[in-house]
């Protein structure tokens, strides 16, 4: 295993938020997926999160893991940590929000998984990832090429 890569099964040892018994996952990070990566869970067929560095998402993102975290997660060294964004995808109309409030953590030397919560951070459960358009954009919809303004 690189440094880069995740272990082969991510353990959550208090499960997901609101999801106590998804404990164990694997990272899908599939060239075709990149940037994005799938937590595949072990525990409930056919559930599969997408998930990003929140850093993708938000440039300055600055997180501070609490010790109580950092001792579940048993390291003190940061290099070892991981930081992932899940995602939340509505079909129509299109939406993307990455959750930078809740993040996934993990150990990669170890597997050992958290989703952590940055209380007091100011971050969004529901962050907008990609930008809207401005509110006085007009859409073209048909110009010729001798059209005048």
């Amino acid at each position: 295993m690189t440094e880069r890569e995740a272990p082969p099964v991510l353990a959550f040892s208090e499960g997901l938020i609101g999801c106590p018994d998804w404990q164990h996952f694997s990272l899908d990070r599939s060239p075709a997926l990149a940037p994005l990566s799938l937590l595949v869970s072990a525990d409930q067929p056919g559930v599969s999160l997408p998930a990003v560095s929140p850093w993708l998402v938000k440039h300055d993102y600055s997180p501070q893991l609490g010790e109580a975290d950092r001792a579940a997660l048993g390291s003190a060294d940061d290099g070892d940590l991981e930081w992932l964004a899940i995602l939340n995808i509505q079909a129509d109309p299109l939406l993307v929000t990455a959750n930078l409030l809740g993040p996934v953590v993990f150990n990669r030397r170890t597997g050992a998984a958290r989703q952590v919560i940055l209380s007091q951070s100011g971050y969004s459960a529901a962050h907008s990832v990609g930008a809207a358009p401005a509110q006085d954009e007009t859409e073209v919809t048909y110009a010729r090429a001798d059209a005048t303004a």
